[in-house]
């Protein structure tokens, strides 16, 4: 019985190569890319329908809020509030008004 040769893609043309990594196995597909890339590197197959697939991005995480932030926003607040009488004082005021007092985010968060 004679011996089956791997296939070999640099003896076939963009349009069989694809054909055949259409049906191969993931492992074939992978050997078949590498040897076309240490060949001819043809990009009609080498980024291909069966080229390697960068990961998918992943969306950003969405920002969450925690209790230590929270707890800072709320003392922030609270000093604005002592300070100047105005609720709702903008953020960058809020801050402001903590490092004008000496009090920075860890320290409020001690206690």
């Amino acid at each position: 019985m004679a011996e089956t040769k791997p296939f070999d893609p640099t003896a076939h043309t963009v349009a069989q190569v694809n054909e055949y990594l259409e049906t191969a196995e993931p492992s074939e597909v992978e050997r078949v890319l590498a040897a076309e890339a240490d060949a001819e590197a043809r990009k009609g197959i080498l980024e291909g329908p069966h080229a390697a697939q960068d990961e998918p991005e992943q969306p950003a995480p969405q920002a969450e809020t925690t209790t230590k932030g929270l707890a800072f926003h709320e003392a922030a607040k609270a000093v604005t509030v002592a300070e100047t009488g105005f609720i709702g004082e903008s953020p960058e005021r809020e801050r402001t008004g903590l490092a004008d007092k000496g009090l920075s985010q860890q320290s409020i968060l001690n206690g």
